[in-house]
């Protein structure tokens, strides 16, 4: 059907890659406003990826 999903993870790993997001504040601060709003929590691996990409600059 070519429909492509994404999901949060991934939604952010491409905002990152496409400098929408620019600092590794930035990300924690979408992560915890995400938790206190959505109740949506990512899980410490799925933390870790995303902070990796800050982390090898």
């Amino acid at each position: 059907m070519g429909i492509k999903i994404f999901d949060l993870k991934i939604f952010l790993e491409a905002c990152i890659l496409n400098g929408l997001i620019k600092t590794l504040d930035e990300v924690k601060e979408i992560i915890s406003n995400l938790k206190k709003k959505d109740f949506y929590e990512f899980s410490e691996e799925d933390k870790d990826e995303l902070f990796y990409f800050f982390e090898k600059s």
